[in-house]
């Protein structure tokens, strides 16, 4: 099974708990062959060392951790571009243009391919937001017929 993952990215020590606590389940999980990631800051970035982390520390080569960005590696931010470089296993560079001029359609792309590689979705909002990318991605998931789980988050 492959897991897609989406969330915030403005979070807080009780958020990242939450999602090392998910991150354990899906490691521990012998059915999930891979983790499929955005690779933005935040829930993102630190979903992925998680993952790396538990991953290693159980001394497991599975499941896979992917990670796919709008644009290239290099145009990530500083904290998630070390992250992809350090733990993931595989990168997949969509190489779409990002900015205001597209009404940062390449995100959405971005999230769209991460569902479409994924048997179940993960999403991780933040409770006081009712728009944005997560509720998007949790859209398209349920347009595509994959029922996400939904863990809110606080947010900072």
């Amino acid at each position: 099974m492959v897991v897609g993952i989406s969330g915030a990215r403005k979070i807080g020590d009780a958020d990242i708990k939450k999602i090392h606590t998910e991150m354990n389940s899906l490691v521990n999980d012998t059915e999930v062959e891979e983790i499929v990631f955005g690779g933005a800051n935040g829930t993102d970035t630190w979903a992925l060392v998680s993952a790396f982390d538990i991953r290693t520390t159980l001394g497991l080569d599975r499941p896979r951790l992917t990670v796919i960005v709008p644009n290239c590696i290099m145009n990530q931010p500083k904290d998630a571009r070390q992250a992809i470089y350090d733990f993931a296993d595989k990168v997949v560079q969509l190489k779409k243009a990002v900015g205001r001029f597209n009404g940062f359609k390449a995100y959405h792309d971005r999230n769209i391919a991460i569902i479409n590689k994924s048997d179940r979705m993960i999403c991780f909002p933040l409770k006081s937001n009712k728009k944005g990318g997560t509720r998007h991605t949790m859209w398209e998931s349920k347009k595509r017929g994959i029922e996400p789980t939904v863990i809110e988050l606080e947010g900072v």
